[in-house]
């Protein structure tokens, strides 16, 4: 709605897609390089800013996918030892890998908190690329049809 009202006044800008379903923040390093994309308006897609969760109506996931990025803040783990760009089976809620991994305590935090980069130093992609703040993104990435139109925060 932030945008409509934008739109209606006649801006020329509009917020960029801050509102993300919740399961984005566990895909890892495997996004679509133009998220959000439609042939007219937004060919090069749009960036994405993990600022905050829509529909996030199952209860227990939300509680705890939010509950893994505040332990993940506060143990800055070092770089994780899972290579690959798809999440290890682990990082899927109640899984029997992730259950497995409970019993060793020690690796657990540091491995659930693989589960959540790069978004623990990291908050906007767009392009194929991750940004740690707004004034990193570009107003036109190379190879792209469009300047960025969107507001970061």
């Amino acid at each position: 709605m932030l945008n409509v009202g934008l739109w209606r006044d006649g801006a020329t800008k509009e917020w960029c897609k801050f509102d993300l379903e919740w399961a984005l923040f566990k895909e890892r390093w495997q996004l679509d390089p133009k998220p959000m994309q439609d042939s007219k308006w937004y060919p090069d897609g749009v960036p994405i800013v993990y600022l905050s969760m829509h529909n996030t109506k199952q209860f227990e996931v939300t509680d705890w996918l939010l509950s893994w990025f505040a332990r993940c803040h506060s143990f800055k783990p070092p770089k994780c030892p899972t290579p690959g760009k798809a999440p290890p089976p682990h990082c899927q809620e109640d899984s029997s890998a992730e259950r497995r991994l409970r019993r060793r305590p020690h690796e657990y935090v540091q491995d659930m908190c693989c589960c959540m980069e790069p978004r623990l130093n990291k908050w906007i992609y767009w392009g194929g690329k991750w940004f740690d703040n707004g004034e990193d993104v570009p107003g036109k990435m190379p190879g792209m049809q469009k300047n960025r139109t969107c507001t970061l925060p």
